[in-house]
């Protein structure tokens, strides 16, 4: 593909999974109360923050919410007797828009950090870990961030691989840190990519799984499935994301969750979005192969 037409596509990925999509409306014969009496923003409906530009879990696909997040917010809501409801945000936004009360909950492949647990509450729901994508003809392979020292990165604003890379960059040699840009979504990162405007980029596994399929032979992974934190240590887990000690609406979601792992949903989910690598079931199993 030349590059101008590749150039189009792309452009066209970023437009579509960007567009604005604010929050669903809300009929006016909306329930008026949840079942199990929680406090929701608008009664009747779980609302989720989202951001659509995270594909394979969070997207735009002919104007409607799609991905494997978008699927299992639906099929929590369905367990728990509500209706879903998503409002789009930039990644970064999510988090304020959370604790003002817009949302219920964010869904948006969220990683689970000792810096977020302060602030925020969890059901983790996937295994997640970042993935170093570049042009094809990139000569180089990474282990771990520090292996960036001197290149020219892009990732995501507010996300965890930009805490990672601050942390590493910092431990880079006097006139070798890495230089980093951040972009309000990943396919703009992909986009700067694809222009020379950076190196490499430094991204959720999904994603890049799903990029790297979408654009055969332009982009390659340069490197496996990593944690950020450095050798020889677990990725960390996504989690939907609540406010600190809402515990009735985690504990709905963590027993609806339970409910969709023992039905084979869960699983039917993981293998719809080739994600089967990130069952959260086997995340303790990781741990003790690391531990060995």
């Amino acid at each position: 593909m030349k590059t101008e037409e590749f150039m189009k596509t792309c452009v066209g990925c970023v437009a579509a999974l960007m567009l604005a999509a604010a929050a669903v409306s809300v009929p006016a014969d909306a329930a008026t109360s949840s079942p199990q009496a929680l406090q929701l923003v608008h009664p009747g409906y779980l609302t989720f923050a989202v951001s659509y530009a995270d594909p394979p879990q969070d997207f735009l696909k002919s104007g409607k919410p799609s991905g494997f997040d978008v699927d299992l917010a639906k099929a929590l809501a369905a367990r728990l007797d509500l209706k879903p409801r998503f409002v789009n945000f930039a990644f970064a936004g999510i988090f304020p828009a959370l604790l003002a009360h817009k949302v219920d909950a964010a869904i948006s492949g969220i990683g689970v950090t000792p810096e977020r647990e302060k602030v925020y509450d969890y059901v983790p729901y996937i295994i997640g870990g970042q993935r170093m994508m570049a042009a094809n003809s990139f000569p180089t392979t990474f282990k771990t961030d520090l292996g960036l020292c001197g290149y020219h990165v892009a990732t995501v604003e507010g996300s965890v691989e930009y805490g990672d890379l601050t942390h590493w960059s910092a431990k880079c040699p006097d006139g070798k840190k890495i230089r980093i840009s951040v972009y309000p979504s990943f396919a703009e990162d992909l986009e700067q990519l694809a222009k020379g405007s950076v190196q490499v980029i430094d991204i959720d596994w999904p994603v890049s799984a799903y990029f790297l399929q979408k654009f055969p032979g332009r982009f390659k992974a340069v490197s496996t499935i990593v944690s950020g934190l450095g050798p020889d240590t677990p990725p960390n887990r996504e989690g939907i994301l609540l406010r600190k000690d809402e515990v009735p609406l985690q504990t709905a979601l963590s027993h609806a969750l339970g409910d969709l792992q023992k039905s084979g949903e869960y699983t039917k989910l993981l293998h719809k979005w080739n994600l089967k690598s990130g069952d959260i079931r086997t995340y303790d199993k990781y741990l003790s192969n690391k531990a060995g």
